[in-house]
């Protein structure tokens, strides 16, 4: 976010530059931190808001956490419940996307004050920040450090999809393909669709796919989940050609040369 905020800066300080005008970078710092923080907050408050009412109408202990910064994080999937990873059940799924979200935070920081702290601290004292460095010049920061961004990030990526996909799913059964695709590629939206998911009530998946397996079977076989007593029967398969067939009981093989066979013989031979 910091390095994005600085990019912009810069970006402004050309054009006005170029007219032959002045830009007090520092104002505009501060007055671009101040709208992002506006816009997070909103997002902040919108998601506590669906979290803790979704909490208090299910009867799920702490609803204070929704309004918690972080804590939310972790409050998502405690509110989600367990989710399918790559085929596994994972139990707190909010934990490990809070492990990465604050690993990746504080990664991506250290970076940015590291590459930028110059350029910071000669826009505070002179107004003027100068050129944006690309690289900060040693292999632990250009190297070991930029990696392990992109692990921590790829990891709280991957958590974060499991871990919203499995709240919407229960939440916003509906149209949880559409709220997941906004919130991967739109995160700020993510609290407002937390929001609206918030008077819906929880969707028992396990029972719908019981229910959609007895509806599928139940016709033909008289059974299902909501009837243990009776098993599924399956019936044998007719041909479709059945009722073409001769209803007598098949002969065995017949001989081509049976006219000529010692049977067909009068008994009474002359010779």
């Amino acid at each position: 976010m910091l390095s994005s905020i600085l990019l912009l800066i810069e970006l402004y300080t050309v054009m006005v530059s170029t007219s032959g005008g002045v830009l007090n970078q520092t104002a505009v710092f501060f007055s671009l931190i101040a709208i992002v923080f506006a816009v997070y907050a909103i997002d902040f408050v919108l998601m506590g808001i669906g979290l803790y009412h979704i909490a208090k109408r299910d009867g799920i202990k702490h609803a204070y956490l929704a309004f918690i910064p972080f804590a939310n994080i972790y409050f998502i999937g405690k509110i989600a419940g367990r989710a399918k990873v790559f085929g596994k059940s994972v139990k707190n799924i909010g934990v490990y996307t809070l492990i990465f979200f604050v690993a990746y935070l504080a990664l991506s920081l250290t970076s940015e004050i590291l590459l930028y702290g110059e350029n910071l601290k000669g826009m505070f004292v002179n107004n003027d920040m100068g050129v944006l460095p690309e690289f900060y010049g040693s292999f632990w920061v250009d190297g070991v450090l930029n990696i392990a961004i992109i692990i921590a990030s790829l990891c709280y990526i991957v958590s974060n999809v499991f871990m919203l996909s499995t709240f919407f799913l229960y939440y916003a059964n509906k149209n949880r393909v559409l709220y997941l695709l906004l919130s991967i590629f739109i995160p700020i939206s993510t609290g407002l669709l937390v929001f609206i998911s918030r008077k819906s009530k929880r969707f028992d998946f396990s029972n719908y796919m019981k229910m959609q397996f007895d509806k599928y079977n139940g016709m033909r076989s008289g059974g299902g989940f909501n009837n243990p007593d009776q098993p599924f029967i399956h019936e044998e398969e007719k041909s479709p050609f059945s009722e073409y067939e001769k209803k007598e009981k098949k002969s065995d093989d017949i001989d081509v040369f049976e006219d000529y066979s010692d049977k067909n013989t009068p008994k009474d031979d002359l010779f």
